[in-house]
């Protein structure tokens, strides 16, 4: 779009920038901004004004050849000219009229949605909104509601690219990997392997089998609640936390692995952070031995009261 690089300064005192083009009677006329009297908001706005007018430009070269009347160069219209008046006043918020047809639509239509959306995306300078409020909020529920069938069609996708893959199939080849991964000189399963190859084992057993697609942020944190709640070992037992603590690390590189694999589709959703993780103890355990120089501080104070000395090698 036209624009002249430098502010220009009225007699009266006023600041003034001429940017971009208008289309009056059928001829193009550059367009001028007033910009009050004071000189750094009149920078500040000019600075914004020639961002908006880039934007402006590359909006322009997508879609003047599906626009009702296209133009040889870009224009301010009376959608991106309420952008810049609310720019150039300094308007955290830029609250724009529907343009025709859409004007001319229900509230409801899922094109007037599309068209804020796309709007939003390409005009960065300022927050853009509709005039009319109550079209603005059918336009928010439109784009609320495109998005989560968008997710919903990318989800059935994956899993029918994924071709059935499951969670015990993926943990199963997980563990021919670290089978072959972990070998000694003479090609023998070393003594660490076979440890992580019964933490996959204990895996399987422990964690509920379902479709890789359905693997998200959400289920992940699932599936290590069931780890971290210490799932029955022989005779019933709960695991210890050592096992558990180690066996939710080998979940955790697991997932790793999965995400770059080849053989399967699963990706890392972008959402999942894994912290850290709290693993409950029983009583028993909470209560534990008491460390030998612990022993020594309470017997020393035991001793103290009743005007005796412990033996030095008091201990528990």
């Amino acid at each position: 779009m036209a624009k002249k690089k430098a502010l220009c300064r009225t007699a009266s005192g006023a600041f003034v920038r001429n940017l971009g083009w208008k289309r009056s009677a059928g001829r193009y006329a550059t367009h001028k901004f007033h910009l009050g009297r004071d000189e750094a908001k009149a920078t500040l706005a000019n600075l914004r004004l020639e961002q908006l007018c880039a934007e402006v430009g590359r909006r322009w070269e997508r879609e003047n050849g599906f626009a009702l009347h296209p133009t040889d160069r870009p224009v301010w219209d009376e959608v991106t000219l309420a952008v810049a008046d609310a720019v150039r006043n300094g308007e955290p918020v830029a609250r724009v009229p529907l343009p025709f047809p859409l004007s001319a639509m229900v509230r409801e239509s899922p094109l007037i949605g599309d068209w804020l959306d796309r709007l939003q995306t390409d005009i960065t300078v300022v927050k853009v909104e509709l005039l009319d409020r109550e079209a603005g909020e059918k336009a928010d529920e439109t784009i609320q509601t495109q998005g989560q069938r968008l997710v919903d069609l990318g989800r059935r996708m994956l899993h029918r690219k994924a071709g059935g893959e499951t969670l015990h199939a993926a943990l199963a080849a997980y563990g021919r990997w670290l089978a072959a991964k972990f070998l000694d000189t003479e090609k023998r399963g070393t003594p660490w392997g076979r440890t992580k190859e019964r933490h996959v084992s204990f895996l399987r057993r422990s964690l509920p089998d379902g479709p890789l697609a359905a693997l998200d942020a959400h289920r992940v944190e699932e599936l290590i609640d069931v780890l971290r709640l210490r799932p029955a070992v022989d005779a019933g037992r709960p695991a210890s936390v050592a096992w558990t603590r180690n066996v939710i690390k080998q979940f955790r590189h697991f997932l790793q692995w999965l995400d770059r694999s080849p053989e399967f589709a699963w990706k890392r959703p972008a959402d999942l952070e894994l912290g850290q993780v709290r693993i409950p103890q029983t009583p028993t355990e909470k209560g534990g031995r008491l460390a030998p120089r612990r022993c020594r501080r309470i017997a020393r104070r035991s001793c103290g009261r009743f005007g005796s000395t412990p033996p030095r090698s008091s201990g528990c």
